[in-house]
């Protein structure tokens, strides 16, 4: 039996790829990314410039396109991200222009995938509030009833070294008669904000405040009389000044931390000065979001590409953390051909 990613030639196909969250975990875990799906032409762009090798590559479009389905090729492990908007407990905001009814329901579209390729693994990561929404539930009806069982588990990045929290819930489908068996892989532990960015501190430029740091300490201090708080985001939805966002750095502290105190005279009050307040940039946002690959970016991540957009596309992919942890529990049976 081979376990992980270790049998040479196994490939992978994506579904809503986004920038290949995925796929960067999988080559990492040792699989050949050969395709993906992805809506918006910049993040399918992105996908492509990272993995040149890809073929047919990352395709833009909606994954309902039966076209889209005709142009896929048979892949040893099936990803599957559902557009989660519709079931995140911090949606700040409904765009008009993709509230309809199917946008939820889009997550089914797997199906038509499966009934092509029939991979033997199937992976799905979606927000927690996912794994009791209706169309979930369909899929998981749909994937049994073309025997594939599956097992569910809701799993914080955090605990397999990705500097941010992640929590997501992930579900893996295996097909009957694949031989292939799964085990869910153990937390390795924790690291920090602080030693995810301690090289780029130093280089960060400087922003002013915009006050969602005082918003988001009002919250705070309804509770706290004096609190000292980890290097924090500021605007979760990229929707800083020109669209990159902020992070607050005391300036000249190795581990920065935001620092707020309390008087009867001016109620509560950031203790920082403006010099102190740092802007995010493109390969800060990566890293905190797992995407870091030893000291350096993923081809092409941050180079020539908008910070504003590294930081958006790594936030809504999946972490590459977690993507190489969870394939490393896959254990192939012995004598598994890899899918051609």
């Amino acid at each position: 039996m081979t376990a992980g990613g270790f049998m040479r030639g196994l490939s992978t196909g994506s579904l809503f790829s986004s920038g290949g969250g995925w796929e960067i975990g999988a080559v990492r875990a040792g699989f050949r990314p050969q395709w993906g799906v992805e809506f918006e032409a910049m993040r399918a762009a992105l996908w492509n410039q990272t993995f040149p090798q890809a073929n047919p590559g990352c395709l833009t479009g909606d994954v309902r396109d039966p076209a889209i389905v005709a142009m896929t090729t048979p892949v040893d492990v099936l990803f599957t991200s559902p557009v989660c908007r519709d079931f995140s407990v911090s949606r700040s905001r409904v765009d008009a222009e993709n509230v309809n009814a199917c946008r939820p329901m889009l997550g089914l579209a797997t199906l038509d995938y499966v009934d092509r390729l029939h991979p033997p693994v199937v992976m799905l990561e979606n927000v927690p509030a996912y794994a009791r929404a209706a169309p979930y539930l369909r899929l998981v009806e749909g994937m049994a009833a073309r025997g594939y069982s599956v097992t569910e588990a809701a799993i914080n990045a955090a605990d397999y070294g990705n500097p941010s929290s992640r929590p997501r819930m992930f579900a893996v489908f295996v097909r009957a008669g694949s031989g292939v068996t799964y085990q869910w892989p153990r937390p390795t532990g924790r690291t920090t904000w602080d030693a995810a960015l301690a090289y780029r501190l130093p280089h960060l430029p400087v922003a002013s405040s915009t006050g969602a740091l005082e918003r988001n300490l009002a919250a705070w201090a309804r509770v706290n009389r004096q609190a000292t708080y980890p290097l924090l985001f500021v605007s979760q939805k990229q929707g800083v000044r020109d669209g990159t966002p902020d992070y607050f750095v005391p300036a000249g502290k190795v581990a920065p931390t935001l620092i707020v105190g309390h008087s009867a005279l001016t109620g509560w009050r950031v203790l920082l000065g403006p010099d102190d307040i740092r802007r995010l940039d493109g390969a800060a946002a990566a890293a905190l979001n797992g995407f870091l690959v030893p000291g350096q970016f993923p081809r092409t991540y941050g180079a020539g590409v908008k910070d504003s957009v590294v930081a958006a596309v790594s936030g809504d992919a999946v972490s590459p953390i977690m993507s190489e942890a969870l394939l490393r529990g896959i254990i192939w049976p012995a004598g598994y051909r890899p899918a051609r």
